[in-house]
């Protein structure tokens, strides 16, 4: 029996019919005009269609050199549409700020999915062979802007909007072993097929419906985004709809409902919380890391907040947010009840808002402050609070009792963290120069003052159950053991990272902790379980929080 390729094979494995055979060719390359330091090319590359000699695929490239360790995006457009209608709508210029602002690089390939023969090929190969668009993308388009640097999956994602949003759930379930991540702008996820692609076949309508095979995204991190205002009927709900399917297959998936209509400029308004969606998974993996999808998710999850205020849950009810209570104020830390059904919002102006479970027990807003709020944690009992100022101030509420504070000492650097003791009778103050200072019953065990640090220290945490020691992380996600057991951290486990650290918590068991980037990349530690995330959430402020649900 003659060998047969993997690609193949993996469709024959998945029930689906092996792609039409077709040779990559030698490109031509067009250089676009490009406003920053990143690169677009067009590539003409020949066409696995039989009346059309050439397909056009545009590339943004980021500054520096080609790796394999580099990830590629492929972002297909609506109808009508065409490859350069994304970077119409900004995409250059978003990745060129995605890039300045610390989020991680990646190239961006935009193919043309227009047929002579079908006018609307739905990204996919007619059963008829004149529009063979899949085995373009497939067997062309990927090893041209790949070339010599050809990526694994983990470093591969594909994302559409309208048409293109069905095209990247259709490709990316029927080919998970090119794609790792899928994300669908306003999407839909059944056979909608008025040129005739599939013509009336029951066998390749069945392998080319996305909402037929969820459990196959399992092996994929998918996005949903679709705006509350897109009233298109295709469209209206379908993400909604497949979320839905997704759950019950147990497949990862996030669903986004921002406010926005069926268009290019809903789009544009969505590069950010994509740009960080992907970044959250595509890390430099090295042949040692296990391919696939992320762990399963267990334990009761967590909520990030954003730089504005909104509150994201993951395996998590959502309770409230600073924009859904009408309030425009910038957010700087979440703290959630002992009870887990209910969190704090802290305000940079000092503001306290609580949702769910968790009560209000007076805040600092409207006070004469000598230095900005940075902090609010609970006491055991979820009756009272503290407040940390950057001077190294702390305000008590409720049944909180004050032990002290750095407020009238002269610091070396802010502070920037308030851990309390398991029993709420004391609290350790962290610096950003790493000094620790101790208040009631909390113990010194030592700090990274008068060490020579690669970045500031940004978060603190202790173990939950009253062990001994605690934990400081810096801005580069290193973490910093005094007598509690170090789980890892950043440098080293993650090689791309780049986005700044924000927030140490521990799990229940203190076996373990998750570390929140600015990217809203959540990163696992020990026991503590993944539960999901969503990059680019805050807006340009990033996430600044995470609390864990009890």
């Amino acid at each position: 029996m003659a060998a047969i390729a993997p690609l193949v094979l993996a469709l024959l494995v998945l029930g689906l019919a092996p792609l039409a055979d077709v040779m990559p060719g030698r490109p031509s390359v067009q250089m676009a005009a490009a406003s920053g330091p990143g690169t677009v090319q067009v590539l003409h590359l020949p066409s696995a269609d039989s009346d059309r000699r050439t397909r056009d695929v545009w590339v943004y490239r980021p500054p520096g050199p080609d790796s394999s360790n580099l990830p590629v995006l492929w972002f297909l457009h609506g109808l009508p549409g065409g490859p350069g209608d994304v970077f119409d709508a900004g995409l250059a210029q978003a990745m060129d700020g995605w890039i300045a602002s610390g989020g991680s690089p990646f190239v961006v390939a935009a193919p043309d999915g227009n047929g002579n023969a079908h006018p609307d090929t739905e990204w996919a190969d007619s059963v008829d062979g004149a529009d063979r668009v899949e085995s373009f993308i497939v067997k062309v388009a990927i090893p041209a802007v790949e070339g010599s640097q050809a990526r694994d999956r983990d470093h591969r994602g594909i994302a559409g909007f309208s048409m293109g949003g069905y095209g990247a759930a259709n490709l990316g379930l029927r080919h998970p072993e090119l794609f790792s991540q899928v994300v669908s702008l306003d999407g839909y996820f059944h056979i909608d097929d008025p040129s005739g692609v599939f013509a009336g076949d029951g066998a390749a309508m069945a392998a080319n419906s996305p909402d037929q095979h969820p459990d196959r995204a399992r092996a994929l991190r998918t996005m949903l985004d679709d705006g509350r205002s897109d009233k298109v009927p295709l469209t209206e709900g379908e993400s909604t709809r497949f979320k839905g399917l997704l759950d019950g297959a147990g497949a990862f998936s996030d669903l986004v409902l921002p406010q926005g209509d069926h268009s290019w400029r809903f789009v544009s308004s969505q590069f950010f919380a994509m740009q960080g969606f992907l970044n959250a998974s595509w890390r430099c993996y090295d042949s040692s890391d296990p391919a696939g999808a992320p762990a399963a998710a267990s334990g009761r999850g967590y909520w990030v907040l954003g730089a504005d205020g909104g509150v994201f849950g993951f395996d998590a009810p959502f309770l409230g947010s600073l924009p859904s209570a009408g309030v425009r104020e910038r957010a700087v830390s979440l703290a959630a009840t002992p009870a887990g059904d209910g969190y704090w919002v802290l305000g940079a102006d000092g503001g306290v808002f609580a949702f769910g479970g968790a009560r209000y027990l007076g805040s600092l807003g409207g006070k004469r402050l000598n230095a900005a709020p940075v902090s609010i944690t609970p006491t055991p009992s979820g009756n009272g609070y503290w407040i940390l100022a950057a001077d190294g101030g702390v305000f008590a509420f409720g049944d909180a009792a004050f032990h002290g504070a750095t407020g009238a000492m002269r610091l070396n650097a802010p502070v920037v963290a308030i851990t309390p003791t398991a029993s709420g009778g004391g609290y350790w103050l962290v610096a950003a120069d790493g000094g620790v200072f101790s208040f009631g019953d909390a113990t010194y065990h030592g700090s990274t003052a008068g060490t020579r640090l690669t970045s500031p220290i940004v978060s603190m945490a202790a173990p939950r159950d009253g062990r001994p020691g605690y934990w400081l992380m810096s801005a580069d996600g290193g973490v910093f053991s005094f007598v509690a057991a170090y789980h890892g951290g950043l440098p080293g486990t993650v090689p791309c990272h780049t986005s700044p650290a924000r927030r140490l918590r521990p799990t229940d068991t203190s076996e373990g902790y998750w570390a929140l980037t600015a990217d809203g990349a959540v990163y696992s530690f020990g026991d503590a379980a993944f539960h999901g995330a969503a990059g680019g959430l805050g807006g340009p402020g990033g996430a600044v929080d995470l609390a864990v649900r009890p």
